[in-house]
């Protein structure tokens, strides 16, 4: 059943690990189809934008054309928006009869305007009638063309003056033009995100327009009404690559973070995982363990009794002798029974301690005395060293009893050939100490921390054959720590261990 659950733990976190890898690998091959999407998504937006500006540049040109058709419906055209708008030169229209009007010439100009605009239309005649043709299916087309005057653009339009089909025409200055009704519009439209800038044509050396972050524009479209100038749009701080490249960089880190959170969870588990397999082993053994301390007992009561109740025992000395062992083996039986309760309610934060004043050189005294002889019947010497002179302490009598003898026991149970037993008990100023020292087979040093866990046992050489629950020491250190104390051990292996507890004179002295 262990290495079924270890198996599922394992390829659970091996699937959990893998998916982590397998996704961090997926985010880094799809780099450049990331970048690709987010080209293009990019793109899409910014063209928005410069669709926005591009139709605000042909809806002023619009309006000046209702305007030049209202002045050109007059008898007299006026100049208003001549003189209105700074960026126009001049205008005109010219009807199916070849015959011009202009507005913003003074009349010296005109024959020179009229041969050169006359060139121009011949120059770029399909484009005139596409104009006308675009009209009659409804669609108000302008067509930018090389304007007579350096520098200008001629815009053409379709228009109905005084209700006939006229061409119209608008000489204007394109960099002013820009200034005074773009530049606010890209400055509106770029925000805290894009640079808008407009790229002149070639033959102007003069820029007019610069955003203040300039650099290579991601985005560059074409001026509808203005031939040669191009709008671009570039992010402020970055351009597409490293955007993609920070994205995933963040997306990376988050993975590997991630990726490292479920290595060391799942490590966590592995550890937690592998003390509660231990624990549960323990938990195993010691109901064996356990089960097997009250067999020998209860088999030994049963076998005596049975024999001294069937009178087969005829000599006094020997059923003296049997009366002992039942007595002896009835103690001991008790003392696993009190461990098991103990430690229950220890473990169930249910055990209460008696607190009050006790000569601990008294209970010492009174502890050896009762189990001296027993000891003797198993061939051990127990010696006590007392050297306090006051022995009154504030603590449980019976729990501190419990302590020392379960630490006498554990003695007992590891010695081998030399079986001599010494308890010192000694003091200093405010503190009192108890020392249980054995020459028995000794703790080796790796395992000395984990001696007090419940249900931990030495179980190495000889050590794996002697009997016990395993939750001895676990009871003594519980004892000593609710009255405020300290347990520490010294060992070498075959050469015993020293088992000292050190305990405040009073109680709560050690919070002070």
């Amino acid at each position: 059943m262990n290495s079924g659950i270890k198996r599922i733990f394992s390829i659970t976190v091996a699937i959990l690990v893998t998916a982590s890898v397998l996704v961090t690998f997926y985010q880094i091959s799809n780099f450049d189809e990331d970048e690709k999407i987010f080209q293009r998504v990019y793109e899409e937006q910014l063209d928005v934008l410069l669709y926005s500006i591009n139709q605000y540049a042909e809806d002023i040109v619009n309006s000046w054309k209702r305007d030049l058709i209202n002045s050109f419906e007059s008898s007299e055209p006026t100049p208003d928006l001549i003189n209105r708008v700074s960026e126009i030169d001049f205008a005109f229209v010219k009807d199916t009869n070849n015959n011009f009007r202009f507005a913003g010439l003074a009349p010296e100009e005109i024959s020179p305007q009229k041969k050169e605009l006359n060139i121009i239309f011949e120059k770029n005649s399909e484009k005139i009638d596409r104009l006308f043709e675009f009209y009659e299916k409804g669609y108000q087309k302008i067509e930018p063309l090389p304007s007579p005057q350096n520098d200008e653009i001629l815009l053409l339009m379709i228009g109905l003056v005084n209700s006939e089909k006229t061409l119209l025409g608008i000489s204007f200055n394109p960099e002013i033009f820009i200034q005074k009704n773009l530049i606010f519009r890209l400055e509106e439209l770029s925000g805290n995100k894009f640079d808008i800038g407009v790229n002149l044509p070639v033959n102007l050396e003069s820029s007019f327009y610069k955003p203040k972050h300039s650099k290579k524009g991601d985005l560059t479209k074409a001026l509808w009404i203005l031939p040669g100038f191009d709008i671009f749009l570039t992010l402020r701080e970055d351009n597409i690559a490293t955007l993609v490249s920070s994205k995933l960089k963040t997306n990376l880190i988050i993975l590997i973070s991630l990726s490292g959170l479920i290595i060391i969870s799942a490590i966590f588990l592995f550890i937690n995982f592998r003390k509660e397999m231990k624990l549960a082993q323990m938990k195993t053994d010691f109901i064996s363990n356990v089960s097997h301390e009250l067999r020998t007992p209860l088999a030994l009561i049963s076998m005596y009794s049975e024999t001294l109740e069937m009178e087969r025992v005829k000599d006094d000395k020997k059923r003296k002798e049997y009366y002992k062992i039942i007595s002896s083996e009835a103690e001991r039986l008790g003392k696993i029974v009190n461990n098991i309760l103990n430690f229950s309610k220890m473990e169930a934060g249910k055990r209460k301690y008696m607190f009050g004043k006790t000569d601990i050189s008294d209970l010492l005294g009174n502890i050896i005395s009762t189990y001296s002889f027993h000891l003797k019947q198993s061939g051990f010497t127990i010696n006590f060293t007392n050297e306090i002179s006051a022995g009154k302490i504030t603590c449980d009598r019976e729990a501190i009893g419990e302590a020392v003898l379960n630490l006498i026991d554990n003695a007992v149970k590891y010695s081998k050939e030399k079986k001599d037993i010494s308890v010192t008990l000694t003091e200093n100023k405010n503190k009192i100490f108890i020392s249980v020292k054995d020459s028995g087979m000794g703790i080796p040093a790796d395992e000395l921390n984990k001696i007090f866990d419940k249900f931990y046992r030495v179980s190495t050489g000889l050590r794996h054959n002697t009997k016990g629950s395993g939750i001895g020491l676990s009871i003594v250190k519980h004892i000593v720590d609710s009255h405020e104390g300290y347990i520490n051990v010294k060992s070498s292996v075959d050469r015993g261990s020293e088992f000292i507890i050190e305990l405040p004179k009073e109680k709560g002295l050690n919070n002070v």
